[in-house]
């Protein structure tokens, strides 16, 4: 079964972004958000709801697989990290990513899935100059902890049983790569 479009979708996460720079610079709380003026670029307010880019995978029998990339909380922070906005980030997945998949088979355990990742990682270290990029999974998902730990991805916590997901609770691990350990693959 081939992939034949990918689409993405902006969303909203969980959270919020917060620009530290600018509530260090005395941004008043007022309840759920922030009087002031945003310091940090990208930031349309000193506190913005966090975004997500859903990722389908449509097949040639209609059918669609998906995932969702999220930035952590803080990304942003005082100008440690590009913010995560999606408008500026779906672009770079239909140019760099999606082309590596339309048209291939929609198999699992063939390398789509590292490739992809790859490509992700070699944007974030060489074009945005991240340092450390960083993900979390549940502990039942062996295949994504395998395809993580084959891309160079190192294990550097683990929250036990605090996710509900089918019926249990698992263990979400959270796992990241330095930009030094990636270009030395």
């Amino acid at each position: 079964m081939k992939i034949t479009r990918v689409i993405c979708a902006g969303g909203r996460t969980g959270f919020f972004f917060d620009d530290q720079k600018a509530i260090k610079a005395g941004a008043i709380a007022d309840g759920a958000t922030y009087q002031g003026t945003p310091q940090t670029p990208g930031f349309s307010a000193v506190r913005q709801a966090g975004e997500a880019i859903s990722v389908l995978l449509v097949l040639e029998n209609g059918e669609i697989g998906w995932g969702d990339c999220a930035a952590v909380q803080y990304s942003g922070a005082g100008g440690r990290d590009p913010l995560f906005l999606a408008e500026e980030f779906i672009p770079v997945i239909q140019e760099h990513v999606a082309p590596a998949f339309i048209g291939e088979e929609a198999d699992r355990g063939r390398g789509y899935g590292a490739e992809a990742i790859r490509l992700i990682l070699d944007y974030g270290f060489n074009t945005l100059n991240l340092h450390n990029i960083q993900l979390h999974l549940n502990g039942d998902n062996a295949q994504a902890l395998a395809c993580y730990k084959k891309v160079g991805f190192k294990e550097f916590g683990r929250r036990r049983e605090s996710k509900f997901h089918s019926g249990r609770y698992v263990d979400q691990i959270y796992m990241d790569i330095l930009d030094s350990e990636f270009l030395a693959q």
